[in-house]
């Protein structure tokens, strides 16, 4: 399933992330989301092999601690700056702040 994540485009960011990811939860019969948890157009994202796409596999990770990397990731890419990640990564300031606070995530200090 991370294959078909990271293979797909993403032109909606991280809202269709979000909403894609919580139909999943909602959809899957066991305890772990499957690529037939998926919706079809994010199924056929995915690349034949792997190893096209990188070692990158999210599928052992909990989807709070892909979060967390994703905002650091993000953090660092803007200089810390709050206000442009939070549009980078398609949340308001508000979200970004509350998000940070729940994974315990300390601004730099200037």
């Amino acid at each position: 399933m991370g294959y078909a994540l990271l293979a797909y485009d993403w032109p909606g960011n991280v809202r269709e992330l979000e909403h894609v990811l919580e139909r999943a939860v909602v959809l899957c019969e066991g305890d772990r989301i499957g690529i037939a948890d998926l919706p079809a157009y994010i199924q056929q994202a995915a690349p034949v092999s792997g190893e096209a796409v990188g070692q990158g596999d999210f599928a052992d990770k909990p989807l709070q601690s892909v979060e967390k990397e994703w905002i650091l990731e993000t953090l660092r890419k803007q200089a810390w700056n709050r206000t442009k990640t939070a549009e980078a990564l398609g949340f308001t300031r508000r979200t970004l702040f509350n998000k940070m606070k729940k994974y315990g995530i300390k601004p730099i200090p200037k």
